[in-house]
């Protein structure tokens, strides 16, 4: 659902694939979310650089998701659209903080105006059953996650 300007999955899930004789298993998959971000902590963990505060904010290293050592990156993605549409992937969950795409796609809807989209991005990768009303509490839950990131200006832990 949507473009690479929307809010929606669309815009945002491609596949990640690495090649890594003698580490990574041939044929392995991992279902976890990342972000392009993490290139920047996965290669400095790779050379052995350490990453300062300053650096690299929402970056996580996927060593350990490619050595089969965890299951996540261990803290929500952050998405943006590119009219300024936030989203929080954290899990299976995915809450869109807005009322519509963020982008080209009708309805463009605003940033942080509600209803929120919430969506089971395990069994619906299309997007089209909202569970927002359903689950308010954790609504509200993902909804502080991204408010403390944003206040904070970074996802990875310092």
């Amino acid at each position: 659902r949507g473009t690479k300007a929307d809010i929606w999955e669309a815009g945002h899930r491609v596949p990640f694939f690495v090649r890594w004789p003698r580490r990574v298993a041939a044929d392995s998959k991992c279902q976890a979310t990342i972000c392009l971000t993490d290139i920047f902590a996965t290669c400095a963990q790779l050379v052995g650089a350490e990453l300062s505060d300053r650096e690299a904010e929402d970056s996580v290293s996927l060593v350990p998701l490619m050595l089969g050592e965890a299951t996540s990156r261990g803290v929500p993605v952050i998405h943006h659209s590119a009219a300024g549409m936030f989203a929080i992937r954290d899990g299976k969950w995915k809450l869109i903080c807005g009322n519509g795409s963020g982008g080209r796609e009708r309805p463009k809807g605003k940033p942080f105006e509600k209803p929120y989209q919430l969506y089971d991005m395990q069994s619906d990768v299309s997007e089209s059953r909202d569970l927002a009303a359903e689950h308010p509490a954790l609504v509200a839950e993902l909804t502080r996650a991204l408010e403390g990131i944003r206040e904070s200006g970074r996802s990875r832990a310092r």
